[in-house]
Parts: structure tokens; C-alpha cells; sequence
């Protein structure tokens, strides 16, 4: 008797949902609509990039607007191109407010259907927007957001061709990582990037990126973890303990160093075990040395990890001895229990 109301109830259930109105279905889904940005995840100070505007599943898209907000002392908007969405245009038009951000205003948009006999907005993912920025500033290995601004006029929003439809978004903004637009790198003699060595081992370096004809003096200090060399800094050979002296090179007419890779530093015995950066500060008449100036100077503890390259110590010899004695005492116990089974094997 149990079962058969069990069956009953969910006949009336199967029932019910099927008779729901496919609006509603359909409203649900809506109510996943994202609008994003992305853009590179690192950016060179004095470069420019594309910042995208997303948007995700709509339909009947006819109207945006919407404020970015970011750090004007960092990023400048220059221009805003059109999107696209499913094929069709979406022009856009954009206020660049001073202190602010940028604001955009799209639509409204349609197009007409030949089957439903009337105009309806668009349909579709796609990028509706791309923002052109250029970097004006920052501190190098700073990130810096990227939102979508919810106290400005316009607040972000998106309308339907048709009144009565209402579209439920997300809005997702983004971040992007200042670097310095000269790179360094330590590399192997071969060339290959390498970000660990070991004590006798020879740390070579190249570089890119750097204003052609210019002097620079490169070399190694030891990198502090969660601190930055910031603009200003003082960036001295010295505060390399090994006190080996800088080495000299000229900037070729590609922004690489001259006969690179370069022999930067032979990496002494009794090196630590910690982490190292590379310095090249420039030199000549007309800037200033043994400052770090981000304009001019580069580090490659800037990167996705945040950190130079790693000298990992070798063990040492005593060390190395005693870890073979153990290992043998292990495997010998292992041997010994192994017979004394087979003895006990044997002997039933």
C-alpha cells in the first residue's frame, strides 16, 4: 500500500513539472549571466593591452552600461573598440572620468526575425567591449583591480528588447600584475632558463626589452621573501656577500645583453641555502646609479613566482655517508627478516 501512494505521488509530481510554463525554464537559466573581463596576467610598465568585456548565454541583449574602475595613477583608457555578439556588432561609446575610471554605454540593439515577425535583441557569448590600456605607472610585481562599479552613474546594468524580460548578472572584474617591461633572466650556460643551482655551478643571464646602445652593471644579491625593491631603493654591488664586482654590458641594437648569455656569477662553496635575484642597474652620464629607478633598472625577482632563482646547498659528505650506512642497515634487516620467513615457510 506503501509503494503504490509513492507511486502515485510522484506521477503527480512528474505531472506538475511537466505542465510548468517553458518561460520560467527558460528565466532560470538566464538568471547564470555573467559579465567578465580578462585581460594579460602581467603587464609591462610604459606597454598597453586589451582589456575584454565578457558576457555569457544572453538573450534578447539590447542595452549595457556599466563604470571600470582601476588606478588612473597606474592605467589610462585610451579608446574602447566595438564587440561582438553571435556575428552581429555591438558598438560602444565611453567617458573616461579623471580619478575614476571609464564608463561605457551600449545599445540599444536589434535585429529583425522572420520567424517571430518582429525585432528582438541578440543572442549569444561573446565580447560586447574591449577596453585599450595603456600602463602609466605602478610598482613592478604589484598587482592592481580591475572592477565593475556598483556606486557610479551608470550602475551596471543590461536591459532586454523586451520589457518584460528582466536579465539576472554577475558581475566579475579582474587583475592584472605590473612587471617591468626589461626582463632578466638566470640561464645556464646553454641558455636554457634555470631557477636552481648549486654551490660550483655558473649562473649565466640574458635579458630583453632594454633601450638599445644603453650600459648596464648586473649582478647578485640576495632576495628577501615578501620584499619588494621598491622605486627609489638604494641597489648597491655590495650588498652581494661574496663581494664579487659587477659585470659590464652594453645593450645591442634587438634590446638584448651583447653576447649573452653572460657570465654573471660562479656560485662559491659555501653559498647558503636561500633564494637570489639579479640586479642590472644603468649606468652612464645621464642616470642615476644604485638606485633602483623601475624606468630603467630591472630584477628578475618580478615573475609568476615572485622570487629569483634558488642555490640549493649539497649535502655534506658526512651527511651523505651516514645516510648510505642507515640504508644498509635497513636493507640488511630487511634481507634477515626475509630468511627467517622463508625458514618458517619451509618448516611447516
Amino acid at each position: 500500500m506503501k509503494n503504490m501512494r509513492c507511486l502515485t505521488f510522484m506521477a503527480v509530481l512528474s505531472m506538475i513539472i511537466a505542465l510548468l510554463p517553458m518561460s520560467a525554464l527558460v528565466q532560470a537559466a538566464e538568471n547564470d549571466i555573467v559579465v567578465s573581463m580578462d585581460g594579460p596576467g602581467e603587464v609591462g610598465v610604459g606597454g598597453q593591452f586589451q582589456l575584454n568585456i565578457n558576457i555569457s548565454d544572453i538573450s534578447d541583449f539590447s542595452t549595457a552600461e556599466y563604470c571600470v574602475v582601476y588606478d588612473t595613477d597606474v592605467f589610462k583608457v585610451v579608446a574602447v573598440n566595438n564587440g561582438e555578439l553571435n556575428g552581429r556588432q555591438t558598438d560602444a561609446m565611453f567617458n573616461t572620468k579623471l580619478g575614476e575610471g571609464t564608463c561605457v554605454v551600449q545599445g540599444p540593439f536589434s535585429y529583425y526575425d522572420t520567424d517571430k515577425q518582429g525585432y528582438v535583441g541578440y543572442n549569444g557569448s561573446g565580447t560586447i567591449a574591449t577596453l585599450i590600456v595603456e600602463v602609466i605607472g605602478g610598482e613592478p610585481c604589484q598587482d592592481y583591480e580591475f572592477q565593475f562599479c556598483a556606486d557610479c552613474s551608470p550602475s551596471p546594468k543590461v536591459f532586454a528588447w523586451d520589457s518584460a524580460i528582466e536579465h539576472t548578472l554577475m558581475w566579475e572584474g579582474t587583475s592584472i600584475k605590473v612587471v617591468n617591461s626589461r626582463t632578466i633572466a638566470s640561464v645556464t650556460a646553454n641558455g636554457d632558463t634555470s631557477d636552481l643551482f648549486e654551490p660550483g655551478d655558473s649562473v649565466y643571464v640574458t635579458g630583453g626589452g632594454f633601450d638599445p646602445g644603453s650600459e648596464y652593471a648586473l649582478w647578485v644579491q640576495p632576495y628577501m621573501e615578501n620584499i619588494h625593491i621598491a622605486p627609489g631603493d638604494d641597489i648597491l654591488p655590495e650588498q652581494c656577500p661574496f663581494g664579487d664586482t659587477p659585470v659590464q654590458v652594453t645593450v645591442a641594437n634587438d634590446g638584448t645583453f651583447e653576447g649573452q648569455p653572460i657570465l654573471l656569477w660562479d656560485v662559491p662553496q659555501d653559498a647558503d641555502l636561500e633564494y637570489w635575484e639579479i640586479v642590472a642597474d644603468r649606468v652612464g652620464a645621464n642616470t642615476l646609479s644604485n638606485v633602483y629607478n623601475p624606468d630603467e633598472d630591472a630584477l628578475d625577482a618580478c615573475s609568476l613566482t615572485d622570487e629569483g632563482f634558488r642555490v640549493y646547498p649539497e649535502l655534506p659528505t658526512y651527511i651523505l655517508f651516514a645516510i648510505g650506512i642507515f640504508g644498509l642497515i635497513g636493507v640488511g634487516g630487511y634481507l634477515a627478516r626475509r630468511k627467517t620467513s622463508c625458514h618458517m615457510s619451509t618448516g611447516r
